[in-house]
């Protein structure tokens, strides 16, 4: 006789539970016909119905398996089927328990990369540094703030006024102001290489960057009087590079293929209107006295406005612009180098320093346009 024990046991599970073969054949998603193919033994499950009988009783999936091989024992092609779709099935099982274990790996360097990037994005800034006195300028100022370290170089500062001699210094202060009045930070007795860190500070400053919209110096001197005099200035910072691709200063178009060629500059001025005055190509343009000099190839423009005397210079050998700002009293209120092609301002000697693109602007509107 048959062996039909996977069938057998079919029909003890379906009738444990009271369920018609109708009924087990929609939870298993088949027809009530293949039930009873299986349950009489004229046709068997495959593995993968094997399998879902096993999930919905909650028996042994081997223990079917073994059952289903067993009526089949003397057939060698239908238990060499059952085996080959078993390990099909193990392969594929296989396979996609390694793509999950790749994915988990894919996973764990994108979250590890993710979390050095957050931990050290934008942690990495350079300022440069000015002041908001015309009688003191800096050389060679900048700030650098990192995650642990804070260190601001002012340099050597210059003093405009001849009566002044830097050796005769009584004292140097760093510090912020709020509303509760001077905080000093940190005190000098040399005009040379002035040095902030923020392990040496005199009160605890994690960050000095939390303070730079408020940050002062006081110098105290004695003149050839023997006068006391006190220079006070604001400390200006402009951004000049962090550790950021988002941050940009934003880039402002380059007309360098007009480098060290006066010629097409000449023919395109002399188009637009410029006459020519000794060696060089003057016009009254929009808002500005326009000059070229050809000798030294630069352009310069000369505009008044809101009481301020404007001298915009523009190299066009190197594409430095040279800006200078005077008050109704000819005292310089900016005076700066800015780079077009990186645009950075390259030297900051008084002001602010970061006014370079409406600067640029006037100049283009002015005359560069034309080569444009």
């Amino acid at each position: 006789m048959k062996s039909n024990k996977l069938g057998d046991i079919i029909i003890e599970l379906r009738k444990a539970k009271g369920l018609t073969q109708k009924e087990l054949a929609d939870e298993l998603g088949t027809t009530d016909k293949s039930v009873s193919r299986w349950e009489t033994g004229n046709n068997y499950p495959n593995i993968d119905m094997i399998y879902q009988i096993s999930k919905y009783f909650k028996v042994s999936f081997y223990n079917l398996l073994e059952a289903r091989m067993a009526d089949e024992n003397s057939d060698d092609e239908v238990v060499d089927a059952i085996i080959n779709e078993f390990h099909r099935v193990s392969h594929r099982n296989s396979r996609i328990i390694k793509l999950i274990l790749t994915l988990v790996g894919i996973l764990a360097v994108v979250v590890t990369i993710a979390i050095l990037f957050i931990s050290s994005y934008n942690k990495y800034k350079v300022y440069q540094v000015g002041v908001d006195n015309s009688d003191i300028y800096y050389l060679e100022g900048y700030y650098i703030e990192t995650k642990t370290k804070d260190l601001l170089y002012l340099g050597d500062i210059k003093l405009k006024s001849n009566e002044i001699n830097k050796d005769d210094i009584l004292s140097i202060e760093l510090y912020y102001k709020d509303d509760k009045g001077n905080h000093i930070i940190q005190e000098y007795t040399s005009l040379i290489n002035i040095v902030f860190s923020n392990f040496e500070s005199y009160i605890k400053i994690k960050h000095l960057s939390d303070y730079l919209d408020n940050l002062y110096i006081k110098l105290k001197l004695i003149d050839n009087k023997n006068n006391i005099i006190e220079y006070e200035s604001k400390l200006i910072f402009t951004l000049d590079f962090t550790n950021s691709k988002v941050y940009n200063k934003g880039k402002i178009e380059e007309i360098s293929y007009l480098n060290n060629n006066s010629k097409l500059i000449k023919d395109v001025l002399l188009e637009n209107g410029f006459v020519e005055e000794d060696s060089s190509l003057v016009k009254d343009t929009k808002n500005c006295k326009t000059i070229y000099y050809q000798l030294i190839n630069k352009i310069i423009c000369f505009k008044e406005k809101d009481d301020y005397n404007y001298k915009l210079e523009y190299d066009l050998s190197n594409n430095l612009m040279h800006i200078l700002i005077y008050d109704n009293e000819n005292i310089e209120k900016e005076n700066y180098i800015y780079n077009i092609n990186t645009n950075k301002v390259e030297k900051c000697t008084i002001g602010r320093c970061n006014n370079y693109k409406e600067m640029y602007q006037i100049l283009y509107d002015n005359v560069l346009y034309m080569f444009t």
